[in-house]
């Protein structure tokens, strides 16, 4: 154990016990894994080349963020379209058009949609 942990280890004992017993909830509840440790999948989209598609998966059995950027200043248009039978925001895609258009999905079970946050 290091001299720190040590320091810190002390600083930490020395509290009351109803406090520490919080501060340890909490740093459960900050630092949990629930899952794989990147929940959000980011992409920066160049259009510039032409109108660019993406695919969401499936967001039932995903369980991740989605986060697009688009980059470019052409006309080109980013659309994003989820699997059939799922919604963004209740329609049947989204696109983003102008230089640093963004959208972050996530996905709802009970409407079968993603939604922007």
């Amino acid at each position: 154990m290091s001299a720190i942990d040590r320091e810190l280890f002390f600083r930490f004992s020395s509290l009351p016990a109803d406090f520490r017993a919080q501060l340890d909830r909490l740093v459960e509840a900050l630092f949990a894994k629930t899952g794989e440790y990147d929940q959000i999948v980011r992409e920066f989209v160049n259009a510039s080349a032409g109108a660019v598609s993406r695919y969401l998966p499936n967001g039932a059995t995903s369980g991740k963020i989605y986060s697009f950027v688009k980059t470019d200043a052409s006309a080109n248009a980013v659309t994003i379209y989820p699997i059939a039978g799922q919604y963004i925001n209740g329609g049947a895609s989204t696109t983003l058009t102008a230089r640093g258009d963004k959208v972050t999905l996530v996905y709802d079970l009970a409407s079968q949609s993603w939604w922007n946050v």
